[in-house]
């Protein structure tokens, strides 16, 4: 899959030890984001659950990388154990 640059990237805690909270968070303020650019998800390796979910609101997925690699506007981080390697 070829990833246009997005304007929002956000770095979700997705897997399943997380619960959902973090993920449906990010997803009602990327749904408004998404209006003024491209929305770009970064999820877990065991986040991969909910990338047919996100991708039918037009989302790009990453599964496992991280964000360094995408220049953005702005990255929006949900997690509560994300260390300084995470993004």
């Amino acid at each position: 899959m070829q990833i246009k640059t997005p304007k929002w990237v956000f770095r979700v805690a997705s897997g399943p030890k997380s619960g959902g909270g973090h993920l449906m968070r990010s997803l009602a303020l990327a749904q408004v984001l998404s209006k003024t650019g491209r929305v770009l998800f970064f999820l877990d390796k065991e986040g991969k659950s909910w990338q047919e979910y996100l991708q039918t609101f037009g989302f790009d997925i990453v599964i496992g990388a991280r964000p360094e690699q995408f220049a953005c506007f702005a990255a929006i981080i949900d997690g509560y154990v994300f260390g300084p390697t995470e993004y």
